[in-house]
């Protein structure tokens, strides 16, 4: 063979090398963001375990959350009003976190849905929470949008 066939099998071998090297990335980044949702469900699992674990535990705050259930706010003690107070911050900001993970692409649409469908059922069936969520959390960007949204749906079907 001479050297300019040799050449011609080489460029091809480095081509063919080029796009295996390609491919191989590609399912490595593929692993990767499967890991890392992955690791997003598992930390957003252990959160809402903990938070409920609260809610079962704490007698304060599960006497905070029937007051609010049955629109009994008014009727609160001190250590039940922060109860709820922290404990609604902390809620909201596990639905907060999971929206960016869903807009950044680390859950899946219908994750982000049934999500939203819990925050919105919050907001509309627990005043003291949907209070807190408008007024007492500093929202801004998308998520201030999002909370808008859901605030406008709530008001339109009442």
């Amino acid at each position: 063979m001479d050297t300019a066939k040799i050449r011609d099998w080489l460029e091809i071998v480095g081509i063919f090398g080029v796009i295996a090297s390609l491919i191989f990335v590609g399912m490595e980044m593929r692993q990767s963001h499967q890991i890392a949702m992955a690791s997003t469900n598992g930390q957003r699992t252990d959160t809402v375990v903990q938070l409920a674990s609260t809610m079962a535990t704490d007698p304060v705050f599960r006497s905070a959350f029937a007051k609010a259930q049955s629109g009994e706010e008014d009727s609160w003690t001190e250590d039940e009003a922060l109860a709820f107070w922290f404990f609604s911050g902390a809620s909201f900001q596990t639905y907060a976190d999971a929206y960016w993970h869903y807009k950044n692409g680390f859950i899946p649409q219908d994750r982000w849905l049934a999500a939203r469908a819990e925050l919105k059922s919050g907001m509309t069936n627990i005043p003291a929470f949907r209070t807190r969520v408008e007024n007492t959390l500093d929202l801004s960007g998308p998520v201030r949008q999002m909370v808008d949204e859901i605030i406008s749906e709530i008001d339109s079907s009442e």
